[in-house]
């Protein structure tokens, strides 16, 4: 047996795993439905990429997946979150037609963003009920992004600036742009929360698993699709492999993980649960040296921290109003 097909059969079960308990932690009974419909294309979409055998077909065949199984899906975000790590940053470079050498590379979050995200903000663009540029975040995602432009400039070619771009337009700027106009009460917030925070718990029972067992789960997926990509080298470190999960490196694999700990307080409202999780896991990522992971925790918990403060004294003080 190929390696991917066994890699497919241990990550099909370890995920059964990671469903069964986030779907313990659903903040409503309401989004059990949206939670078996998010279970059932994740499967699917994830069984796609280990037997197409080609990237496009890959492509062609989520797509109508994708579309078919979730066509009445109203929160585009926690769709998003759901599939955004399907499988790994796999790519493949669309011909530039002999204008150019290539267009750009399509990797799968480009091909999630422009699936689902595309055509929301198109429709919300059309609504003109919030323009873009009219809070303060906006315009400071258009300095940054400027900013990103301007920096690349120097390094490279004219050509390949307009398609960073483009990628800077899927990559940045179509997430923000819907997930800040899409989402408009606590309840499409808290879907959204639990879509990403489903996704983190699937892929930390993988990641567990690759520790453990020092093995790569994702690694074959890129021969598989015909990609050539691999998920590199084993990393180790203090005798141990470093999982990946589908996230393409360790410390992506440690934020990830460490921003839905971070959500799962707005989530649940369980904030000393959450202050104690983050503890451990930022002792823990110190105690392996990844400083960076651990600021991420900190600040998740420091926020933690204030909120709890903040109730305490709106307790303390009824007569000083709203705080």
């Amino acid at each position: 047996m190929q390696e991917y097909i066994r890699a497919l059969i241990v990550i099909v079960f370890l995920a059964a795993i990671g469903f069964s308990i986030a779907k313990k932690l659903s903040p409503h009974d309401s989004l059990i439905s949206h939670f078996n419909k998010w279970r059932n294309i994740w499967l699917a979409v994830t069984l796609t990429a280990f037997i197409a055998n080609n990237f496009w077909i890959y492509v062609v065949a989520s797509s109508f997946l994708i579309l078919l199984i979730t066509k009445q899906e109203r929160n585009k975000i926690a769709l998003f979150f759901i599939l955004l790590f399907v499988i790994p940053p796999l790519a493949e470079t669309i011909p530039g037609l002999g204008l150019v050498n290539y267009l750009f590379n399509l990797t799968h979050q480009r091909f999630i963003t422009l699936l689902i995200l595309a055509p929301a903000a198109i429709a919300l663009s059309q609504k003109n009920n919030f323009k873009f540029t009219k809070i303060w975040t906006d315009k400071f995602l258009l300095l940054y992004m400027l900013l990103l432009v301007i920096l690349e400039l120097r390094d490279t070619t004219f050509t390949d600036t307009l398609r960073k771009c483009l990628y800077l337009l899927i990559d940045i700027f179509l997430p923000y742009y819907v997930a800040s106009r899409s989402i408009k009460d606590l309840s499409q917030m808290k879907a959204a929360l639990y879509a990403f925070i489903t996704s983190a718990i699937v892929l930390g029972v993988i990641a567990i698993f690759e520790s453990l067992k020092h093995w790569i789960l994702y690694n074959s997926l890129g021969n598989a699709l015909g990609t050539g990509d691999s998920m590199g080298n084993y990393l180790g470190r203090s005798g141990e492999i470093r999982a990946i999960a589908t996230l393409g490196h360790p410390i992506i694999l440690g934020y990830f993980m460490s921003v839905a700990l971070g959500f799962y307080k707005p989530l649940h409202g369980k904030t000393q649960i959450l202050g104690l999780i983050i503890s451990l896991h930022h002792l823990a990522v110190l105690l392996k040296m990844a400083k960076n992971v651990a600021i991420i925790s900190w600040i998740f918990r420091v926020i933690a921290l204030m909120t709890q403060a903040n109730k305490r004294l709106a307790k303390a003080a009824p007569m000083c109003g709203n705080l």
